[in-house]
């Protein structure tokens, strides 16, 4: 006995259209989200390179800035007499000469063990006291010099970090040489490196005290709780990582670096709004772009369903 085949039922053609629409329309936000998680990502990359490139380029400045200093203070030793009060002759022009190299607003003060000025030039004049957290007491035998944390000058007012190296005559301390560096150092850098609106340039020393920061604070913060120190140094001298700023609460990329033969850290930010702002734009172009042809594709589905179910009633009747 020969079995009987049952047909094969056959889906209606408009249901086939309707598959193959969104079989498309699939593919299409596929491909679309693919796109974006794609450009995403490269916007997250070329933000952390941006601000690692910043970093090392700000730290470069910082490292000659402090040897800079580090070198007139060394030099001052030599054109210092037997006393903190007695300048060798050609002391002025050995300080024209070095001043002349520096930043704008760079200065050198010589104090006397009580801190007091005895001897200032290329700017205001700058004596050591717990005003500026620095005094001659911190300038030992085992650490000669050393670097404030930022403070306001209580005449002008302006944020200045300060770096003093001590000086001994017979083996006692006989004053310091103390050069004052305005914070606006670091606004200048910030302005070279283009990094975006909200953006930040700063140099922390390295038990995290801030010694400038742009956009400036009226006074520093401590940071030595936060995780930069309490994790990403630990493990390595220069790094990248997303965080909330603990100054304004700014969402941020941030680059960090030590900076070399110096007890200091400089770090870069770029607002993760701003990273992200090429890729909003990207994305709204590409809408622009696919709206019509979503639009298209549907009321094209929509047009031959119903043709073909307006002839299958008539193949019907």
């Amino acid at each position: 006995m020969q079995a009987t085949t049952l047909p094969r039922k056959r889906l209606p053609a408009a249901w086939a259209v309707l598959a193959v629409a969104l079989a498309l329309l699939f593919v299409l936000v596929s491909a679309v989200s693919l796109l974006a998680w794609n450009s995403y990502q490269d916007a997250v990359e070329r933000s952390r390179a941006g601000v690692a490139s910043a970093t090392q380029v700000v730290a470069t400045h910082i490292e000659w800035l402090t040897a800079a200093s580090l070198l007139i203070m060394e030099e001052t030793d030599h054109v210092v007499g037997s006393g903190i009060n007695e300048l060798l002759p050609t002391a002025q022009a050995e300080f024209a000469l070095h001043l002349r190299h520096m930043p704008p607003g760079v200065s050198v003060s010589l104090v006397d063990p009580a801190g007091r000025v005895v001897y200032a030039t290329g700017g205001g004049a700058t004596g050591l006291s717990e005003a500026y957290g620095l005094t001659a007491a911190h300038l030992t035998p085992e650490r000669p010099w050393y670097v404030s944390a930022m403070v306001k000058d209580p005449g002008s007012g302006e944020r200045l970090f300060l770096l003093a190296e001590r000086i001994e005559r017979g083996g006692k301390l006989a004053g310091a040489v103390v050069v004052r560096i305005p914070v606006q150092v670091i606004t200048e850098l910030w302005r070279s490196l283009d990094l975006g609106p909200g953006s930040t340039v700063g140099l922390l020393r390295d038990d995290g005290w801030q010694l400038a920061r742009h956009p400036a604070v009226d006074t520093p913060t401590n940071l030595a709780n936060y995780v930069l120190f309490t994790d990403y140094l630990k493990h390595s001298p220069t790094g990248v990582y997303d965080a909330v700023s603990p100054v304004d609460g700014e969402k941020r990329i941030v680059g960090y670096r030590k900076v070399p033969n110096a007890p200091l850290i400089v770090i870069a930010s770029i607002s993760r709004d701003y990273a992200m702002t090429r890729l909003r734009e990207q994305m709204e172009q590409l809408g622009l772009f696919l709206l019509p042809i979503l639009v298209g594709l549907g009321i094209l589905s929509v047009w031959v369903i119903r043709l073909l179910r307006r002839d299958e009633q008539m193949r019907a009747n």
